[in-house]
């Protein structure tokens, strides 16, 4: 009997090595770049999961990707009035290697760990001004997808929700000439919190691939005692965050997607008391672009601006934001999988 293998072992090996020797050089030129990146915060920072608020992929389909999210959050804003401020900015950027593989049909697993680095600059009329720039490792999060209507060639629905945990593997206790700085700079939270998430995707039309899709995530987060005594514990506020939109094809080979983000934070606490100038909510509208740059490579880039704020007290918020994504995608299922 002859044997026709979808991919032999040998060449599976190099395009895995091949994969991860680009994201490793991608991952390497943009760390070592003179900028600022960003750390999550209660004025909204880099995506907390990335390509992992896709719905599950089909077993044995493994994805592997970089994201690089540029955000400039230096609008202030009282309530829901931006103020007219030059005195002072901040821009962040981040990068998270991603991977998700779906051990089944219905079950994958996902995982996320970024690199966050941030700036503050404060200008002064006397010309005594501050930089501050922060860098390192973030937290990493995991989370447990299951498709409650997976996705299939015979149905246009798909529902998955899902269980996450963020560890607190980032730095929450860096110093400024001795000064602990506030939460916001550091690169971690430095606490460990839990992720309850759903989604999903309806299929309006095959021949247009017109999409509609909704996700949403709800944070519960935990205590950081940075400062040394559990009575003066630092907590951020717990978070929930809805995206719908929709998704079509433009043009042959590229998918474009129109979005609406809706984020709530509560207000932080510090010594279990709530903190003034935190907590508030947020409506953002992202555009994007979808394209497969290779058989298994693809390229998504988006670009958000905010559309309505109101914000306890005054705090800085992004005003706009821009992201470019590589994804590798590869079915080991079919990959290993010989047919006789």
């Amino acid at each position: 009997m002859a044997r026709h293998p979808h991919m032999t072992s040998a060449s599976l090996v190099r395009n895995s090595t091949r994969i991860i020797v680009l994201l490793f050089v991608l991952f390497t030129i943009i760390v070592h770049t003179p900028s600022a990146f960003a750390q999550t915060c209660s004025c909204g920072g880099p995506p907390l999961l990335g390509s992992l608020e896709s719905l599950p992929g089909s077993a044995g389909n493994l994805q592997l990707g970089i994201t690089y999210d540029f955000r400039s959050i230096s609008d202030l804003v009282s309530f829901t009035t931006k103020l007219d401020d030059e005195t002072r900015s901040r821009d962040s950027r981040a990068i998270l290697l991603q991977a998700e593989y779906s051990l089944t049909d219905r079950f994958t697993l996902a995982l996320s760990s970024p690199f966050v680095r941030q700036n503050r600059t404060i200008l002064s009329e006397i010309g005594n001004g501050e930089n501050l720039r922060t860098k390192g490792f973030g937290d990493i999060m995991a989370l447990a997808k299951y498709s409650l209507i997976p996705q299939s060639i015979f149905s246009k629905q798909s529902v998955a929700v899902g269980l996450g945990i963020k560890l607190p593997t980032g730095e929450s206790e860096l110093r400024n000439n001795s000064l602990l700085l506030s939460a916001d700079m550091q690169t971690g939270t430095g606490s460990v919190d839990y992720i309850l998430w759903a989604a999903t995707s309806r299929i309006i039309s095959r021949n247009s691939s017109l999409n509609i899709f909704a996700s949403s995530l709800y944070r519960i987060n935990g205590n950081n005692d940075r400062f040394g005594s559990e009575n003066e514990n630092y907590k951020f506020g717990n978070e929930f965050r809805l995206v719908t939109g929709t998704s079509f094809q433009l043009v042959s080979n590229f998918i474009q997607s129109i979005s609406l983000k809706y984020r709530h934070s509560q207000a932080d606490k510090f010594a279990d008391l709530p903190l003034a100038s935190s907590g508030g909510q947020w409506f953002d509208l992202e555009s994007g672009v979808s394209t497969n740059v290779l058989q298994n490579i693809g390229l998504n880039m988006t670009a958000l601006i905010p559309v309505y704020r109101q914000i306890e007290g005054t705090q800085f918020s992004t005003s706009y934001a821009v992201s470019f994504s590589l994804f590798y995608n590869l079915n080991l299922k079919g990959s290993v999988h010989e047919q006789l």
